[in-house]
């Protein structure tokens, strides 16, 4: 790895880092912990061994704000979810603190870290990416005449010079971008297009529900309301995506049926994509094999059964 490279790692270690001053610049002296756990010692000959700085303890917060783990009792908390960065871009880290705002469904809260580097100018831009074309519209006769009438016409103003090949494919390529572009446009991806209506209410209900278990005034009622709207939730959307690829299949059996086998294979490497099998371990089963008779065993027949 280059050196310039800037150099984080983070997450949940599960480690207690103290102020013990014995570690020098490697530890901050803001931690939430007086002592190290055994995980915070071993964070620490982490850090230590490859000039890297946890930037988790160096700033000072109040302990809200380092908290990064509440137990399920809801009284103990810990801050074990940390920041390490390579002590050569430690300047560039203004604040780390943990944010008990945002409602993530786990019992860690999310741990933030304000980053200030400095970039150097990109020499070459790329180029923007173009999506792809709603060929699908053009099963509309009335689409389908309207850009054949578009495509002519700027087919005939583009071909109206004598020019040489690779300016006429230019201006045929770029004829048929701009009939494109303004008779039928370009396909628009759906993410998790199965969350409706019911869905946006049953998250926003959750949601408002979640702030109030941030007070120290919390009662056990209050706690149990909002796990009710969590379990709900997520039952409403596990239906939901449910429901969506039923009828995924569905639409998959009717491209089968009628033959269409460049829509099934699209639509099979669209739903299966980021999809890994998992590794089974295979046992080879015991195998009792059948006693020998005892004409053969008197023979002097190999008794090793046969391969």
């Amino acid at each position: 790895m280059p050196r310039h490279d800037v150099k984080i790692v983070l997450g949940d270690f599960n480690a207690r880092v103290g102020k013990e001053g014995i570690f020098g610049t490697t530890v901050g002296k803001f931690s939430l912990h007086e002592e190290k756990s055994p995980n915070g010692l071993r964070l620490i000959d982490f850090a230590g061994a490859r000039n890297m700085i946890i930037c988790s303890t160096r700033f000072q917060h109040k302990k809200i704000h380092q908290a990064t783990w509440l137990s399920p009792d809801r009284k103990t908390s810990n801050q074990i979810d940390h920041v390490v960065i390579d002590g050569r871009h430690v300047s560039s880290v203004l604040d780390v603190r943990a944010r008990r705002g945002p409602n993530i469904d786990s019992d860690h809260y999310i741990v933030a870290a304000k980053i200030r580097t400095r970039l150097c100018a990109a020499k070459n831009v790329r180029q923007q990416t173009q999506g792809r074309f709603d060929v699908e519209k053009l099963q509309s006769q009335q689409t389908a005449e309207r850009f054949s009438t578009r495509l002519a016409l700027l087919l005939s103003e583009s071909t109206r010079q004598q020019l040489g090949i690779r300016e006429l494919w230019n201006g045929i390529s770029n004829s048929l971008r701009t009939a494109a572009t303004e008779t039928i446009g370009f396909r628009k991806v759906q993410k998790n297009s199965w969350y409706d209506e019911e869905c946006r209410v049953a998250a926003v209900r959750k949601q408002a529900a979640y702030p109030a278990t941030l007070r120290s005034t919390t009662t056990r009622a209050g706690w149990d309301r909002y796990r009710e709207l969590k379990r709900e939730a997520r039952r409403i959307c596990r239906q939901k995506k449910k429901e969506a690829e039923m009828r995924e299949y569905e639409e998959l059996d009717k491209l089968a049926d009628r033959g269409n086998a460049r829509k099934f294979y699209e639509k099979m490497r669209r739903l299966t994509e980021g999809f890994k099998t998992g590794a089974y371990s295979c046992r080879t089963p015991k195998v009792i094999y059948p006693p020998m008779p005892r004409a053969y065993l008197d023979y002097g027949g190999n008794t090793s059964p046969a391969c």
